[in-house]
């Protein structure tokens, strides 16, 4: 017998109001806020229980102590971070709107990303020293957030402090432009000082020539949301273009909580690879790019060695 559409609906919100919990911490959990959370603090989150596990009988709440629990569930459900994504109602528009912790991606000032333009000489920028070696690269896709986990004791040296890589991210299109020019992708090295303070390295990666290392960079790339790619020793110090003059500016992280008040260093020089490896990341996220910021009158300087 064909079923009435109406009734289909209607079995449709009942289904989805059972599982309504489980529904919100999965959405969280794809969302990438583990990520942002990750490069705001410098540490690898926790592995957390598949979102398909169902709870055991032991683990129900007894009738009895049904009221206690739902003010039980109340409490954790008010605690999880709302998921975010970059479409719709979800999309870089609305993030300040879908969490307290998330006020500062509504923020007029401070923001990134930025389009380079109207740049400075400073001949005061020292070079960018730089301490990587060969390190494993954990490499997950949650939602449109591509991320990998850097292993080992790598850091950057700048103006005499430093700062310790512990994950690189990978956006398509570029975050960053180069007046109103955005590239292909864009690779994002996450660093964070013994003090606290955040440093972005970043590079524009445009359709070109053969690049061995980073080939094998997005060849590793997850298949799927939930996956997770595992590529031992990589050359990281391959990333680097030989060009390493580089823009700066003060801004934040960006991807929730947005996060004020990150060093961001964007190579002038672009790393190649051929279309083919760029389509990769192209076809598992689409977009993950957070539109344009205003400059609000931020100095943005260039290095000259």
């Amino acid at each position: 017998m064909k079923m009435d559409q109406g009734l289909a609906w209607m079995l449709a919100f009942l289904i989805a109001g059972t599982g309504g919990s489980a529904f919100y911490w999965w959405a969280s959990y794809i969302s990438g806020e583990k990520h942002a959370i990750m490069i705001a603090a410098g540490t690898e989150p926790t592995p957390s229980p598949s979102p398909s596990t169902s709870p055991s009988p032991s683990d129900s709440p007894s009738p009895s102590a049904s009221g206690d629990a739902h003010q039980s569930f109340e409490k954790i459900n008010a605690a999880m971070p709302a998921a975010w994504g970059y479409l719709g109602s979800q999309g870089p528009r609305y993030w300040n709107r879908l969490d307290p912790a998330y006020r500062e991606c509504g923020a007029v000032r401070g923001q990134s990303p930025i389009d380079l333009d109207n740049t400075k000489m400073d001949p005061k920028l020292k070079p960018i020293a730089f301490n990587y070696r060969d390190s494993n690269l954990v490499t997950t896709l949650r939602g449109q957030e591509i991320l990998a986990t850097v292993s080992g004791d790598n850091f950057v040296e700048i103006e005499g402090d430093r700062y310790n890589l512990h994950s690189i991210s990978i956006h398509t299109p570029s975050e960053h432009q180069l007046q109103s020019v955005p590239y292909e992708l864009e690779l994002q090295l996450n660093h964070r000082s013994p003090s606290g303070e955040l440093a972005v390295i970043a590079m524009f990666v445009a359709a070109g020539s053969r690049n061995e290392d980073l080939e094998l960079m997005l060849a590793s790339l997850p298949k799927g949301d939930g996956d997770e790619r595992e590529l031992a020793g990589f050359p990281l110090m391959k990333l680097i273009p030989k060009k390493r003059t580089y823009f700066h500016y003060k801004g934040s992280l960006t991807t929730p909580p947005c996060t004020g008040n990150v060093a961001w260093y964007v190579f002038t020089t672009s790393i190649e690879a051929p279309t083919r490896d760029i389509e990769r990341a192209v076809r598992l996220v689409v977009n993950n790019s957070r539109p344009l910021q205003k400059t609000s009158g931020r100095h943005i300087t260039r290095s000259n060695r």
